[in-house]
Order: structure tokens, then sequence, then C-alpha cells
């Protein structure tokens, strides 16, 4: 094997808006493929008219998004810890932080899906599940839960792909799962119903980790040997962002947790609706997911270089890229919402929920880009620690009080998700306030000590 090359710190030069758009498409492309495997279990259980299997996956799809957070928390922690290696041309330390990283990934994955292995039937039983729907939705995620390991080692090794400027081959990785999960989709579910649909998604996440993988090892050459030694001294640094970016990950999935404890009570065709669009959200959105860790890498090795100017003016572009396209997908929505409705045969309480979405729930993505660009600036600047801060303050200080006050006032279905479109407007809008006060202030600073 020849040496490795040296470190490509190509984001300390050229437009900011330029790779931020360019590092996000690849990423959408990326998440499109994982996203829309999802959306193809939920079509599929659709086209058998069987409303359990689709509310179970809703109710288990609800808890997967905590062990998927902890894994976007991994790939947040190795992005930003080997991108700051990389622009400050460390090559020796971004290898062994890539290997630390996923070791690290690795056990942290084994323990989530221990965890949530145990506290499935009850958090189930919490949510409202019950009956057939509770046994569909048990199957499924008994299953997801147990790949968690897998899911986190590739999604880290897609991190240390776009840590390396290479936003290219992640995406193809991605893409690869993505049809090998639609070649197998079909026929696992014809054969062996909701469970087929778990398991082809394993085999998916096992063959993101391979492709990752074999990127990372034989072309970048970005993994130096393990050193139990070398780890326990990186712990720190990969630790201290990790569970910072899982904490703040958790936030979603909690909102999401609570949203679906809340609107259970109107019944199983609203929760097939709230199924629906949960598998819709992150295809439609793909490009706000991809821009929170598209963006992570640009900010990363330009901090790491000392460009706190070219950080400025990539939060900008994160936020210009971000409010771009989430009023292009909220058109989009809005004009084809019937095809939705015939494509998923909606209809009474499952027609209102994606009606609503269509035309105004997913308006209030305008906001969450703004946080995705924050937290990913608090993340990749020293500063992840406040990102967890907003993240939990958008839940207690935004969503809860404008659902609970809309539950006491109207009581309405409609009321509900509406105050979950506006409860954490004003707090998204101060996490980016305080992320560009505190990127401005460094700004002086590294003026002054270029000078001396």
């Amino acid at each position: 094997m020849s040496p490795p090359a040296a470190p490509d710190a190509r984001f300390l030069t050229g437009s900011p808006l330029r790779h931020v758009t360019v590092n996000s498409i690849y990423g959408a492309l990326g998440f499109l493929a994982i996203f829309s495997v999802d959306l193809a279990d939920i079509f599929f259980l659709s086209l058998m008219t069987d409303i359990s299997s689709v509310a179970g996956v809703g109710f288990a799809g609800t808890l997967l998004f905590l062990p998927i957070s902890v894994c976007i928390g991994m790939q947040i922690s190795t992005t930003a810890n080997v991108s700051k290696a990389v622009g400050a041309g460390d090559w020796v330390c971004a290898r062994r932080l890539a290997i630390n990283a996923l070791v690290f990934a690795l056990v942290i994955g084994v323990v989530t899906a221990v965890i949530m292995l145990i506290i499935t039937p009850g958090a189930l039983d919490l949510l409202g599940a019950k009956d057939r729907v509770y046994s569909q939705a048990f199957k499924y995620q008994i299953i997801m839960t147990a790949s968690t390991p897998i899911l986190a080692v590739g999604m880290s090794l897609g991190g240390i792909l776009r840590a390396n400027g290479d936003p290219r081959r992640a995406m193809y990785g991605a893409a690869f799962t993505a049809v090998i999960n639609a070649l197998l989709d079909p026929l696992f579910i014809y054969l062996y119903g909701v469970e087929g649909a778990a398991y082809a998604s394993v085999v998916a996440r096992v063959a993101m980790m391979a492709s990752h993988g074999y990127w990372v090892i034989f072309h970048h050459k970005s993994l130096s040997r393990f050193n139990a030694n070398q780890c326990t001294g990186d712990l720190a640094p990969i630790a201290k962002i990790a569970f910072s970016a899982i904490i703040a990950s958790l936030g979603p999935p909690l909102t999401l947790l609570y949203m679906t404890y809340r609107i259970a009570p109107f019944g199983e065709e609203v929760i097939s609706g709230w199924a629906i669009i949960g598998r819709i959200i992150p295809v439609a959105f793909c490009g706000l997911f991809a821009l929170s860790s598209g963006i992570g890498p640009v900010l990363g090795q330009n901090f790491g270089g000392k460009r706190f100017d070219r950080v400025l003016r990539s939060i900008k572009s994160g936020v210009f890229v971000g409010i771009a396209y989430t009023l292009i997908v909220w058109a989009i929505l809005a004009i084809g919402k019937d095809t939705i409705l015939f494509a998923f045969s909606a209809s009474g309480g499952t027609m209102m929920v994606i009606t609503f979405f269509c035309f105004w729930y997913s308006l209030s993505f305008l906001s969450e880009s703004v946080a995705y660009v924050s937290t990913a600036t608090y993340n990749n600047t020293g500063y992840a620690p406040i990102a967890t801060l907003f993240g939990y303050l958008r839940i207690f200080a935004g969503v809860v009080p404008a659902v609970e006050l809309a539950r006491i006032e109207y009581g309405t279905l409609e009321s509900l998700l509406m105050a979950r479109c506006l409860g954490p407007v004003a707090v998204d809008l101060l996490t980016l306030a305080v992320a560009v006060f505190l990127v401005q202030r460094k700004i002086p600073r590294a003026a002054a000590s270029t000078a001396i």
C-alpha cells in the first residue's frame, strides 16, 4: 500500500457559497438515497392497505429517531475533529483521530442498541401503541435497533470522507445503499411483511458501511493503525463533541416523541398520516439535513486554519441556501399535494395530516434551516455545549409551551400542529444571532495575532 497523500484542505480557498452548495447537493443526494428507503417501506406497506402496519412503523420510527440521532452525533464529532486536523495540515493527527472515532462510534452504537432493546416495550406502551399496531411496531423496532452499531460506523466513515473534502464518494455510498434496499424492499415485504422491510434496511446499512469503508481505507488511506494508548488520549476531544452533538441531536426525536404522544388520542388514521409525513420529511428536506453535515467540513477546515472571516461567510451562505431550498420544497409540496394523497391512498384523518403538512407544516423548516446552520457552527468552532443548550431551549421554551397552550385553549389537531410550527421560531433566530456574534468576536483577535 502506498503512503498516504498530504491532506487536501480544499475548503480554505474558493467561494464558501460554492463549497456549501456543492457539499449540500452531494449530501442531499446521499440522504435522499437513504431516507427514500424508509419512505419506500411505508409506501409498499400502504399498498397492502394495512393501516396497522403503517401505524406500527410510525410508532417504531418515532423511537428509531433516538439511535439514529446518536449515530448522527457520532458522525458530527468525527467530521468536526478530522476536518480541523486536515485544515491545520496535520495529516498524522487526522488519520489517528479517524480510526479512534470509528472505535468510539462502534462502542457507543452497541451501548445504544442494548439500551433501546431494553426500553422498547415500555416506550411503545407509553406512546399508546396497542394490539396489532403494537405487535407490528415491536417487530420492526427490534430488528432495526439491533443494527445500530453498523449504522454508527457507516455514518462515521461517511463523516471521514466529508472531512477530507470528498462528499461525492460519501454520496456514492448512500446511493449504493438505496439501490440495494429498493431491490430488496418489495420482495422482502411481500415475503415477511413489516419484518421484511426491516431486514431490507439492515442489509442496506451493511452495504453503506462497506462502501464508505472501501473509499476511506483504499482511496484516501485515512486510517492509521489502532493504538489503545492513543485512543485513550483522543477520547476527550472526540467525546466532548460527540456527547454534546448526541444530546443536541436527541432534541428532534424527543420533540417527535412528545408530538406523537399528544396526537395519538386522535386515532389510528392520524397516526398513519403522522407516520407518512415522518417519512416524507427526510426525503423532501434531505437538503437541509445535508446542509447541516455539508457545511461542517467547510466550517471545520477554516476554523482549523484560523480563517474566521471565511467561517462567517460560510454561515451566511448556509442560511441563504437553507431558506432558498425550503421555499422551493414548500412550493413543490403545495402543488403536489393531491398526488401525495393519491399515492398513499389517504383518507379521513390521514388525508388531513398530509394536507396540513404540505401547506403549513413544511414552511416551519424556514426556521429549522437556521437552527441546522447554527448548530453546525457551534459543533465545528469549539462551542458544542452551546448547541446543546439551544437545542433543548428549542424544545422546552419553544415547542412544548406552545403545544400545551394550544391543547388547553383549542384542543384541535390543527392547533397542535400549528403550535409545533410556530413555537420554536424565536429560539431559532436567537441561536443564529449568538453563533454569528461568537465568530465575529474572533475576527479582530485573528487579525491582531497575524499582525504580531
